[in-house]
């Protein structure tokens, strides 16, 4: 998680970041001074294995619920507007593949990894 959270700190990330929040003239790009903060999270969406398995077929065993899909940084501009800026391994570096308004994606699976009493979740 941390090449994951070096990504999204990266100073093309920021000067990105610094755009995005400037838009509709919310903020000028300079007074911006976007910045990551917190833990980069993990976040996982619904297997489609999982949605598809037919419990009584032969050989299936255990099937996922979940399949990682991105890692979730929050960022902060100056003025508190929030986005997440989502990270993805790209061979041997890390990719940021998108920037989203709001920081739901690091917040929820935050909370959702505090609250899990295990690290897979596999149904049998």
């Amino acid at each position: 998680m941390a090449a994951a959270h070096d990504a999204a700190a990266e100073p093309a990330t920021l000067d990105t970041l610094a755009k995005f929040f400037a838009r509709d003239g919310a903020v000028s790009k300079r007074p911006a001074a976007p910045r990551i903060e917190g833990a980069t999270a993990p976040v996982y969406t619904l297997s489609p294995a999982f949605v598809a398995a037919n419990p009584g077929a032969t050989g299936v065993t255990r099937t996922p619920i979940a399949e990682l899909e991105f890692f979730a940084s929050k960022a902060v501009s100056s003025d508190g507007q929030e986005a997440s800026v989502w990270s993805v391994p790209e061979g041997r570096s890390w990719q940021v593949v998108n920037i989203a308004t709001g920081a739901d994606e690091s917040l929820y699976a935050a909370k959702g990894a505090k609250r899990s009493h295990c690290q897979e979740l596999w149904i049998r």
